[in-house]
């Protein structure tokens, strides 16, 4: 039994053009494939999983805030922050930064964690 596609499928039909927004999903998969590729690099180098990854990307996004305003100091990371940032439970998130802290990916300051490691964050940011 066939089901019925959704009108704004990119699957062609008889009768239906595909949508031209198929190249800007191209370019997305693109993306995506990088990351996973610097995913896959990172993880193997450093014995990662998808939660330290995270907490990783998290803590980098902290840290060095949004665009909108001008930092001139890097702001740390608390477990809290990150724990709800990625809406992981806390316990994981304190376990996994004191790992991410011994492999030097991350490090422990006042109040809170920074990312140390910034070639490996930019690496799984695509900005390497």
């Amino acid at each position: 039994m066939q089901r019925e596609l959704p009108e704004d499928s990119l699957i062609p039909r008889p009768g239906h053009p595909v949508s031209s927004e198929i190249n800007r999903y191209s370019v997305r998969a693109e993306k995506a494939g990088e990351m996973i590729k610097n995913f896959g690099k990172i993880r193997q180098q450093y014995d990662l999983d998808f939660d330290d990854v995270a907490i990783l990307l998290a803590c980098g996004r902290i840290n060095f805030g949004s665009r909108k305003y001008q930092f001139s100091y890097v702001q740390a990371a608390n477990v809290s922050s990150i724990a709800d940032y990625i809406a992981m439970p806390r316990e994981t998130v304190r376990r996994r930064l004191q790992i991410l802290d011994t492999k030097r990916l991350m490090a422990r300051v006042a109040h809170g964690y920074i990312v140390s490691d910034l070639a490996a964050w930019s690496c799984l940011t695509g900005n390497s």
